[in-house]
């Protein structure tokens, strides 16, 4: 009853659910990846990365002013409490320090030194790297597995790369390689969905697009002290499912938001049982309805205004604050 009352303040308005959520990681993209062989160097640089929850991200070695790394990216982290970083030789690399980029979505992870280890491009090469080959190589899907996928790079800006090489899920973290030479200019970390309508639909844009991060804009790393960093993490995933689950809710799927309502609409019913209603009794009613699901919803998210200290989370957090105060202002236009 009130998803519907929802759903019906909804449908009066004419728009469609309130807003939605970003996704932070690499979701599946539509298409066939073109794939392409891995030479067995950089095979052995490549990390899959672990955490309790089993496969979760790729990585990849890198020496880096003379110093070993593991990088990946930070969505990958997150949320963890436990990682693991092996090798696809099944060798288990402990890691010894843990750093974010500022304004990047890139994790360094300091490891001892390795022998097969890749190592980043200059900032001309990044540059000039528009059009050129590249190689997207990691952990496609969580498979456990390494693969190889072919592109070309198809955007530069400030801070990202664009590319066309469809890498998916469990790609996040892979380094995105010049084919020759084989060095690495960015770190692979999301992909775009959008609608193209009108005069778009004819551009050469596609519905998916693919970006990662370049290494030579990284200016500023912030330590991440791993047992702070993960708690912190794991309370913003835990308000970022409650926004996921209230979503879900207004599209009209099956929710936990329901059973946490029904309690509400239950008391209401007890409430009116029995009582002789006339016509100012449902607006009423409908209104408590309203209210007690404002309330809820609030509660919910509550943990989104618990204080971030790290750069990722605090710009994680200013997104997902943003999408829970547009859900909480429709919520106040229905009522």
């Amino acid at each position: 009853m009130v998803c519907l009352l929802l759903a019906m303040g909804l449908l009066a308005s004419g728009c469609e659910p309130p807003v939605r959520i970003a996704p932070r990681g690499s979701e599946p993209a539509a298409g066939r990846a073109a794939e392409a062989g891995l030479d067995p160097h950089t095979l052995a640089c490549l990390v899959e990365v672990r955490s309790e929850h089993g496969s979760i991200g790729s990585g990849f070695v890198l020496r880096w002013h003379e110093r070993f790394f593991v990088i990946t990216n930070l969505h990958v982290l997150a949320g963890s409490e436990r990682i693991e970083l092996r090798l696809s030789n099944g060798q288990v690399l402990p890691p010894l320090r843990f750093h974010g980029a500022v304004g990047h979505d890139v994790a360094m992870i300091t490891i001892d030194p390795v022998e097969r280890y890749l190592e980043p491009a200059s900032s001309g090469e990044v540059a000039a790297s528009h059009g050129r080959e590249i190689l997207v190589t990691g952990n496609s899907l969580g498979g456990e597995v390494f693969t190889s996928l072919a592109g070309r790079v198809v955007g530069i800006g400030a801070r990202t790369l664009e590319v066309d090489a469809r890498f998916v899920s469990g790609n996040s973290g892979s380094p995105i390689l010049l084919q020759s030479p084989r060095r690495v200019i960015g770190v692979a970390s999301h992909t775009t969905t959008i609608e193209l309508q009108g005069r778009d639909a004819l551009s050469r844009f596609e519905r998916t697009r693919w970006f990662g991060y370049r290494l030579d804009s990284i200016t500023q790393w912030q330590e991440l002290h791993w047992g702070e960093f993960s708690r912190e993490s794991r309370r913003l995933a835990e308000g970022e499912e409650r926004l996921r689950e209230w979503m879900a809710f207004f599209e009209g799927r099956s929710s936990a938001v329901m059973d946490r309502l029904r309690a509400d609409f239950d008391a209401m019913g007890r409430h009116y049982h029995g009582q002789r209603l006339d016509g100012s009794h449902w607006p009423r009613r409908d209104q408590a309805l309203l209210t007690s699901a404002r309330t809820l919803f609030l509660r919910d998210t509550r943990s989104l205004d618990d204080p971030a200290f790290y750069d990722f989370n605090r710009s994680r957090q200013a997104e997902l604050r943003a999408v829970r105060d547009e859900i909480a202002r429709y919520m106040v236009r229905t009522q």
